[in-house]
């Protein structure tokens, strides 16, 4: 609400947006923030092979899900305070919802990884975290910022955004952040799951 009022011109419409948009950012900060010590908070299971690595990757998704949905009954009251409860796309929020856990998942799968490997990842992914928050239109509106188009053209966290923030605001994702969602999401795992096969003997070495 305050950033809302102190940045917003059309307050309404504005306060709504940017609610909208850390709901969907706090759920990709919650995941790849959170793969950072996902193994290590793991040790003991992964050291006496109790259960696949993957497991705890997928422990710390539906945890942050769960905070996501508490998160979503206060943009529900924002929306309803503003009046644009009516208007939110419903249909189209759960299959926005599901790309982009598809595309949260590989980039965690990697930053759990390397991150496990090698000390200076940490502070690197969360300093990149902080950037990526300023150069997401999160508070400002790309349509209206012409001069920042690079920054949604090749910034993989607008489409993650925009394919659950739209339909909140009340029109679906256009088809290029669909596509551009699911084109990640296959590019993802194709990394994600090499990058996984090269580093997981030595996780369990590194813990």
């Amino acid at each position: 609400l305050a950033v809302g009022f102190i940045l917003g011109r059309d307050r309404e419409g504005f306060v709504v947006y940017v609610t909208s948009g850390f709901l969907v950012w706090y759920l990709c900060t919650g995941i790849i923030g959170g793969a950072l010590n996902i193994f290590q908070e793991g040790k003991t299971a992964i050291l006496h092979a109790v259960a696949p690595m993957s497991t705890h990757l997928y422990r710390l998704a539906v945890r942050e899900v769960i905070i996501f949905f508490h998160n979503f009954v206060v943009f529900l009251i924002i929306a309803y305070l503003f009046g644009v409860l009516f208007e939110i796309q419903w249909l189209y929020i759960l299959p926005g919802l599901v790309l982009v856990l598809a595309n949260l998942l590989w980039m965690g799968l990697i930053v759990a990884c390397l991150a496990t490997l090698f000390d200076d990842v940490t502070p690197a992914v969360q300093y990149s975290l902080m950037l990526l928050m300023f150069i997401t239109p999160l508070f400002w509106y790309p349509e209206v910022n012409a001069h920042r188009a690079a920054f949604t053209t090749y910034n993989p966290f607008y489409y993650l955004v925009t394919a659950v923030r739209a339909p909140l605001l009340g029109e679906p994702a256009s088809a290029t952040v669909w596509t551009a969602c699911a084109v990640m999401a296959v590019l993802g795992w194709l990394a994600a799951l090499s990058v996984f096969q090269l580093t997981r003997d030595k996780i369990a070495l590194a813990l």
